[in-house]
């Protein structure tokens, strides 16, 4: 079978199995509901950064509004650009580790490994920018590393990793370093002919000014707050085997580095240098975030760096240890994904049967007995997956305020908004602040509270009910009557 079939089978195939063993779990992401909220904003007329708060490319916003035109409000099925990310990375893992190695059972021993460490945690099975964009640029990477000897495959690459930069813009330097590398005008032209229909709908839609405003943003705002150490840990570090798997992901990239670096040194190989250029660029797009909840989206490209010096440097008998050793890991972790879905509790939402904790279950069932599909309702100040699930309309053009990361501009503009156009319901989350300091340590303290928002929300809404769960604790609030407009 020619390698480009085999690539897309591997993608097909485990988006499939991903998609019908992960798309319908439920957890109460952080983030996954600004991409749901900001697809759906698109799905219904409005663009990204003109019409409401992003920071991120805005590829992942139009994905996620394609599929819900495609396949309606459905959580699961919104889940395809998830399953299909993970795909690619598997097949990218396996393209790049058999081309070098000539060898399909250490590049599909790969791709298992990849994805055992991607299962590990159930809890980031969610919509992300940087699933996609991670897939896009491993795509980019081993189109890349098999088109040395054809370059006019470099058309492919730069479109790959341009689309990954137009996801996520941290993977612009890491285009540029594949740009450097290879020094092909073919991957230039692919990079820009991903780039201009783009280019023009943000001037056609005048929002290409404020992306590039809210770039500027982040190089100040999100880069302060986020800023941590190489494999920071929001907690104490645990102690048992089980507790340690986050850092599988940590020891391969820095594997993966290691064995870049020395073999494309050791053998000056242009292939060997693309592949620590990849490598490294990858990793760096995880900058400021370099705790170990984010590092697994850049491990693809470390994880076949780390086989392919393996296959090359160690002996048989190690190289087989290794491989029996890599693959009951995975076998393991496949068993504990499936013991921890086994255990949840199917549940109907307003976006499509889920599997979740029964509190989860009981909370939406709480809150969707007062709140009617439709309402105007504000999640302040980060949770905006349930305002989706609870499918309601926020009026600001904010989907959540990140404590300690919001500007004082950002916190007056909300309240504007608020003030403009009070929704009925406002769902208000616990966030005590030491939980805030240890997420993300570096927020400005003096950018906590939110006070004029928390001060707006007093005096204008009453409470209604309570509910939390392992992961939340939300109090529900509704207007008051004096206080509609």
């Amino acid at each position: 079978m020619p390698r480009w079939l085999l690539f897309v089978a591997i993608s097909i195939l485990t988006a499939i199995a991903v998609h019908w063993s992960a798309a319908d779990l439920f957890h109460p992401s952080l983030d996954e509901g600004i991409y749901l909220e900001g697809g759906h904003r698109v799905a219904t007329g409005q663009v990204p950064y003109r019409d409401f708060f992003a920071f991120t490319g805005p590829l992942i916003y139009l994905v996620q509004a394609a599929l819900e035109h495609l396949l309606g409000r459905d959580l699961a099925m919104l889940r395809w650009s998830l399953a299909f990310s993970l795909g690619i990375l598997a097949a990218s893992v396996f393209a790049i580790v058999e081309t070098y190695t000539n060898n399909r059972a250490a590049g599909a021993a790969a791709a298992i490994f990849c994805l055992a460490i991607f299962l590990s945690a159930p809890n980031r099975l969610v919509i992300n920018h940087r699933w996609l964009s991670a897939a896009l640029f491993a795509a980019a990477l081993a189109v890349a590393v098999h088109a040395l000897d054809r370059p006019r495959l470099h058309l492919a690459t730069g479109l790959l990793a341009a689309l990954a930069a137009w996801t996520t813009p941290s993977f612009a330097p890491a285009l540029l370093l594949l740009v450097l590398t290879t020094r092909s005008l073919w991957l230039l032209a692919g990079a820009g002919l991903a780039s201009l229909p783009l280019l023009a709908w943000l001037l056609q839609s005048s929002a290409l000014a404020p992306l590039l405003e809210r770039l500027l943003w982040a190089s100040r705002q999100y880069a302060a707050a986020n800023s941590v150490p190489f494999a920071y840990y929001p907690g104490s570090v645990p102690l048992s085997l089980n507790a340690l798997r986050p850092f599988v992901a940590v020891a391969v990239i820095l594997a993966g580095l290691l064995a870049a670096v020395f073999e494309s040194l050791r053998t000056r190989d242009r292939r060997d240098l693309l592949l620590a250029a990849g490598v490294f660029g990858c990793l760096v797009t995880a900058y400021p975030r370099w705790d170990v909840l984010q590092l697994p989206y850049v491990l693809a490209p470390a994880l076949a760096a780390a086989v392919i010096c393996a296959h090359r440097r160690l002996p048989v008998p190690a190289l087989h240890a290794a491989l029996l050793l890599a693959m009951l890991w995975s076998a393991y972790q496949g068993i504990r994904f499936w013991s921890y879905r086994d255990a949840l509790t199917a549940f109907p939402t307003r976006a499509g049967y889920l599997l979740g904790e029964s509190a989860h279950a009981l909370a939406l069932e709480a809150l969707e007995k007062h709140v009617p599909p439709g309402s105007a309702l504000f999640v302040f100040p980060y949770l905006p997956t349930f305002g989706y699930l609870l499918d309601t309309r926020n009026p600001t053009s904010f989907s959540y305020l990140q404590p300690g990361m919001m500007s004082a501009a950002d916190e007056a503009q909300a309240l504007r908004e608020l003030s403009a156009r009070p929704p009925r319901f406002v769902l208000r989350q616990y966030f005590p602040d030491d939980q805030v300091l240890l997420t993300w340590p570096n927020s400005d303290r003096a950018r906590l509270s939110l006070a004029s928002i928390r001060g707006f929300l007093d005096s204008h809404y009453r409470f209604v009910e309570h509910v939390e769960s392992r992961h939340f604790a939300l109090d529900l609030l509704e207007l008051k009557a004096s206080s509609t407009p």
